[in-house]
């Protein structure tokens, strides 16, 4: 922004797209991972489905949300307690049981 007398008058530049982008950036490390994962590393689409929907589960039911305090699951009343990385192994192996009969 530059002052031109009475009058602010805004001129873009770096600081701009820095102050714009910054609620962003914590997600960005993240998606490091995505990157790599679609560059070939990643040799089935049928895997990379499956790890998307394990992080899925892992934000909705294991991992507590730092605003709520409690898990986005919890706060959508889908479950009353916190869940841990071995029930959704449970939930995973009880899946796959049923789907062999």
């Amino acid at each position: 922004m530059r002052r031109t007398g009475w009058h602010i008058s805004f001129v873009p530049s770096a600081e701009v797209t820095a102050f714009i982008q910054s609620p962003h950036r914590p997600a960005k490390p993240g998606r490091h991972r995505d990157a790599c994962l679609t560059k070939g590393l990643s040799k089935k689409v049928e895997n990379r489905a499956h790890s998307v929907a394990l992080f899925a589960m892992y934000c909705n039911f294991v991992r507590v949300h730092k605003t709520l305090r409690v898990t986005r699951a919890t706060a959508a009343d889908v479950t009353k307690r916190l869940w841990e990385m071995s029930d959704i192994v449970d939930v995973l192996e009880a899946y796959e049981a049923k789907a062999a009969n």
